[in-house]
């Protein structure tokens, strides 16, 4: 912290627990490191520390305490880490389960989507809902030059039926279906909107409007 840093979270480079619980934890910090672009190690070790500004400026609920780091890191303040001692378990039994898996899986798509999207949702699934929807239109438009080519050349029996071909209605589904991801973007940009909440999407260390004050005066 004296080099700089807000937030640290520890390491443990050396660990003292079952495979079946380091190998998932390794994926599993990787796969955060590589979604949210905050390079840790060991994301959801206990042992952490933080200046106090971000406990104030971060929003914790359900289990994002694991996010910490991430979420430090959105609102503008630098994250590092340090190697830690590991201590073997003495008493008890771990509760790490498929079910945490589940939980930590959906939690990681949660902060990825507020730190990177949370101000702008559209970006996301607009981009999603644009591409499939343009792919299923640019099928549904090629599938209909088949249809009339097909009984413009040909005779009856060798004509086109899109009734009878399963990539039609696939066709149709992904239409609608990136019609209506276009649509929630908008609403949640609407949303977003009129619910802004009463602080900037970043945090600010000096406010330089306020140093030009006092210098003035």
């Amino acid at each position: 912290m004296d080099e700089g840093f807000d937030v640290i979270s520890g390491w443990k480079k050396v660990r003292h627990d079952p495979w079946h619980k380091v190998g998932p934890s390794r994926v599993f910090n990787w796969l955060i490191s590589k979604l949210t672009k905050v390079e840790l190690h060991d994301h959801n070790c206990g042992l952490k520390a933080y200046r106090s500004e971000v406990l104030k400026e971060v929003y914790l609920y359900g289990e994002m305490h694991r996010f910490v780091p991430v979420l430090a890191a959105a609102r503008g303040f630098k994250v590092s880490e340090v190697v830690i001692q590991h201590q073997p378990r003495v008493h008890g039994v771990s509760k790490y389960g498929f079910e945490r898996f589940v939980k930590g899986f959906l939690d990681l798509l949660t902060v990825y989507f507020l730190t990177g999207y949370g101000n702008r949702p559209q970006h996301l699934l607009g981009t999603i809902g644009l591409s499939i929807f343009l792919l299923g239109t640019g099928g549904l438009a090629l599938l209909s030059m088949c249809w009339v080519m097909t009984r413009l050349l040909f005779q009856a029996e060798n004509w086109i039926h899109l009734h009878d071909r399963a990539i039609f209605y696939f066709c149709i589904l992904a239409s609608l279906f990136g019609a209506q991801l276009i649509s929630i973007g908008f609403i949640a940009e609407l949303i977003t909107a009129q619910n802004r909440p009463g602080r900037e999407p970043y945090s600010i260390e000096t406010d330089t409007h306020d140093d030009l004050v006092q210098e003035q005066s």
